[in-house]
């Protein structure tokens, strides 16, 4: 029997997001710039599921060195022109740049995002 992607979409990706998805409670944002997708185009609210992930990695002379894997989950129905690499977004205040992804059969998409840098023209 094949399988309805579409099904796995209103049965599973769409029910992750209206469960655990940051912008849609009132208590949190998810505000994206699409400076490279839609360049001139103004920011627009959207939702996605944030993930931090502790990692640590081991340099030369077993050294341990640690930092965190921030994802941001997407459910690409939600949008009519998808956010692309280089796009920035604003989870609760704090700025990310899109960066790399990873696709899933649910027509979902998980971005690794990284801190923005602070734009040089403003002075602290």
């Amino acid at each position: 029997m094949p399988i309805d992607f579409n099904a796995l979409d209103s049965l599973v990706l769409s029910v992750c997001m209206d469960t655990f998805a940051l912008g849609q409670d009132g208590n949190s944002s998810v505000v994206f710039n699409p400076i490279a997708s839609q360049p001139g185009a103004p920011p627009y609210a959207g939702r996605g599921i944030w993930t931090v992930k502790p990692v640590t990695t081991f340099l030369e002379g077993q050294a341990p060195m640690s930092t965190s894997l921030y994802t941001l989950g997407l459910r690409l129905f939600d949008f009519t022109i998808p956010p692309i690499g280089g796009d920035q977004v604003t989870i609760n205040g704090d700025v990310y740049t899109l960066d790399a992804f990873e696709r899933d059969s649910a027509d979902g998409i998980s971005w690794t995002c990284k801190a923005a840098q602070p734009n040089a023209d403003v002075t602290p």
